[in-house]
């Protein structure tokens, strides 16, 4: 992405609204000319592969979203202005708390340090706008445009983007879809996870015939 993880940053600063990533995705696609690929997105990425999916639902055969839903507002998730700016003061040491917080009662010691030390990594200017698109998203005008499968991946002891989310999100989906609700899992089951998780991906697929 544009100005985000280790890629150089934008003249225009942090990109704070997840439509503005959807767009770069789709010029991605289109520029190489793919052959409608399978996107799969975690977290803020799943809010981007259901907004490509809204905006270009014939550009891709279907969408994997991990722990991500059309609806993170303040409303929906744990989150609110004061929380946003609390994280403001020091944003590497919040996400890295807040990381470890996020995992579920199943995951290794080795794997919490792994996602912690991710945290360390991230720019904090990139970090924080991360964390305003992921709170500002919401799909509810243009969920309806969806078309293509949807398979959404959800630990059940995510408290960030909690299954009530996720379940809405299904509910409001009107295309081939399934859901999956990964036991004693936070929010990051590809890496607490792994096993488990690719196991269920690849069912979810099936059933979505997708493979």
């Amino acid at each position: 992405m544009p100005g985000h993880g280790k890629s150089y940053p934008l003249q225009s600063g942090p990109v704070q609204k997840t439509e503005d990533y959807a767009l770069f995705v789709i010029d991605f696609i289109k520029t190489l000319n793919l052959d409608k690929p399978l996107l799969m997105g975690h977290s803020m990425a799943g809010g981007i592969c259901l907004s490509v999916a809204a905006k270009e639902p014939k550009l891709i055969s279907g969408i994997v979203v991990v722990d991500g839903a059309a609806y993170t507002v303040e409303k929906v998730v744990s989150y609110n202005n004061d929380v946003l700016d609390l994280a403001g003061i020091n944003p590497t040491d919040w996400f890295e708390c807040n990381f470890r917080t996020l995992c579920g009662s199943n995951t290794s010691l080795e794997r919490i340090e792994e996602i912690a030390f991710d945290a360390r990594r991230c720019s904090p200017e990139v970090a924080i706008g991360d964390l305003r698109a992921y709170t500002s998203f919401d799909l509810s005008t243009n969920i309806k445009n969806i078309t293509c499968p949807v398979l959404l991946i959800e630990g059940s002891e995510d408290w960030s983007c909690p299954p009530e989310a996720v379940e809405l999100t299904y509910e409001k989906l009107n295309c081939p879809k399934d859901y999956v609700l990964l036991n004693n899992v936070g929010h990051f089951p590809h890496t607490e996870q792994p096993d488990y998780f690719n196991e269920e991906v690849l069912k979810g697929l099936a059933r979505l015939n997708l493979l």
